[in-house]
């Protein structure tokens, strides 16, 4: 793989001579998200450019995604923008890629499974996300929409007994 992140790499430098290239790296870490790019604002370049090994597992895929976020660098290097907007495009349609602003690789089994936990209010029960139980556990109300009744966490056992009572 790294014979095709040269190529694309040189490739790159040849449509854009006066943009340095970021350090590139595989990101084991990364789940659903194909490559990733940071900016220095400081100084107005590419700091690291990070691929999903689990994603970009073919020649094509990779070209696709390095160029895609190369053209990040190059967007920002020359216009000072990020984003998917007309210049970035414009970088893309110069190295002759397509523009697509998400990628449509198989991400089957690469998500995570994010816990959930049962509240109640007067009416029903609500499965939280463990963002919102730590506002809750901060202080902050959640209400419901319906009968407006405020949500209170439910403890381990009132779990297990609902789990049981279905």
């Amino acid at each position: 793989m790294q014979d095709v992140i040269d190529r694309v790499v040189a490739e790159f430098k040849t449509k854009f001579p006066n943009v340095p290239v970021p350090p590139i790296s595989w990101n084991p870490n990364m789940r659903t998200t194909a490559g990733k790019v940071k900016v220095c604002r400081k100084t107005r370049q590419g700091q690291w450019i990070q691929l999903n090994p689990h994603l970009l597992k073919n020649e094509t895929d990779l070209d696709q995604t390095l160029m895609h976020e190369l053209c990040h660098v190059a967007d920002y290097v020359i216009y000072g923008k990020l984003g998917h907007g007309p210049t970035w495009k414009h970088c893309m349609r110069l190295v002759e890629r397509q523009v697509r602003r998400c990628h449509q690789y198989d991400t089957t089994g690469l998500k995570r499974r994010h816990k959930r936990h049962p509240a109640k209010c007067n009416c029903r029960t609500y499965e939280l996300t463990s963002i919102r139980v730590k506002k809750m556990q901060a202080g902050f109300r959640y209400s419901c929409r319906n009968c407006r009744g405020t949500l209170v966490l439910l403890s381990q056992n009132e779990t297990e007994k609902l789990a049981i009572s279905f």
